[in-house]
């Protein structure tokens, strides 16, 4: 394969693919999605625990280090903006 052509799915010279934008986006929203529920108290701890601490794990293990961690830099940029997507 000449170095012209690339995979399918992505552009020679580019970052990421519109395929990998699409996961992170989904997973992005996937843990926004995860902090819903809210908090839960496991026997009585003082620490709750979160659905969304799942979330970043299944991000973690399908997309890669580099889509996830880009998965949660997009979640915190909504957090910043003033979004209430943090449980």
């Amino acid at each position: 394969m000449s170095q012209q052509e690339g995979t399918a799915g992505s552009s020679p010279g580019r970052g990421l693919s519109t395929g990998d934008l699409a996961r992170v986006s989904v997973f992005a929203a996937l843990i926004a999605v995860l902090g819903l529920p809210g908090a839960l108290n496991v026997f009585g701890n003082a620490v709750p625990i979160t659905l969304q601490t799942f979330g970043v794990m299944l991000a973690g293990a399908i997309l890669g280090t580099w889509r996830a961690g880009l998965a949660i830099a997009v979640l915190l940029a909504l957090v910043a903006a003033g979004l209430p997507l943090l449980a």
